[in-house]
């Protein structure tokens, strides 16, 4: 079975083991982002206040490793919320335009 993304629910989102997040830099990726800390290394990650509250908030650097051995199970399922999705299509929209 391929992996895929799927839009899911945002109830569906509460039931995932992660959220998988960016480091925090110092500079938010898109305004209203929330800093947290990575659940596995510490490190500081930024978010969208409307990401899933229940499942962990892992930095892409500590989920990238176990998102490949999932793919070699093939039981990786990748999951981004409408309104996520809605945000980072008008993001690259505008980033596009200028």
């Amino acid at each position: 079975m391929p992996n895929k993304l799927e839009i899911g629910t945002q109830e569906e989102g509460e039931d995932c083991d992660y959220v998988v997040c960016i480091r925090f830099t110092g500079l938010l990726a898109l305004p209203g982002n929330l800093i947290g800390t990575c659940c596995k290394c510490g490190y500081m990650i930024q978010y969208r206040p409307h990401a899933p509250k229940t499942p962990a908030k892992i930095c892409l650097e500590c989920a990238v490793p176990e998102m490949d051995d999932s793919f070699g199970e093939h039981d990786l399922k990748v999951m981004i919320t409408p309104k996520t999705a809605a945000e980072v299509a008008a993001y690259l929209q505008k980033k596009k335009a200028n």
